[in-house]
C-alpha cells in the first residue's frame, strides 16, 4: 500500500512507475483538484485503474455535482470494512489486474 499527502503526492508515485492496482481519493482534496479531477489524470497513462471515491456527500448528490464519474466506485463515510471490502471487490471486479501486481483472488469473496 502506498499513501500520498492529495493530488500531488500520489501524481508523484504515479510518475515514478510504482505498481499501483487501485487508487482510493477523496471527492475533496487539499490541492485545489477534486477526485474525479484526478482520477482522470491518473487514468489517462492507466486507462484500466479501478478508482474508488469516497465521499460524505450522498452518492445522488456527488453524482449530480459532478464529484462522481459513471466510471468509479462510490465509498459512502464514514463506512465499515464489510463497505470497504465490497467497493474493492466492485472496483476490482473481481478479476485480476497482473499488470498492477493485484490479485483479485486475494480478495476474499471474489
Amino acid at each position: 500500500m502506498l499513501a500520498a499527502a492529495g493530488a500531488a503526492g500520489a501524481r508523484s508515485v504515479l510518475e515514478r512507475g510504482e505498481k499501483v492496482g487501485l487508487v482510493r481519493s477523496d471527492v475533496v482534496l487539499p490541492s485545489g483538484k477534486n477526485g474525479p479531477e484526478f482520477a482522470d489524470e491518473a487514468r489517462a497513462p492507466h486507462p484500466d485503474l479501478p478508482i474508488i471515491v469516497m465521499s460524505g456527500y450522498p452518492v445522488e448528490a456527488a453524482t449530480r455535482n459532478g464529484f462522481l464519474g459513471s466510471d468509479q466506485v462510490p465509498l459512502s463515510k464514514p463506512f465499515q470494512m464489510e463497505q470497504l471490502a465490497e467497493a474493492l471487490r466492485e472496483a476490482l471486479g473481481c478479476r485480476p489486474f497482473p499488470r498492477f501486481g493485484l490479485r483479485a483472488e486475494n480478495l476474499a469473496g471474489c
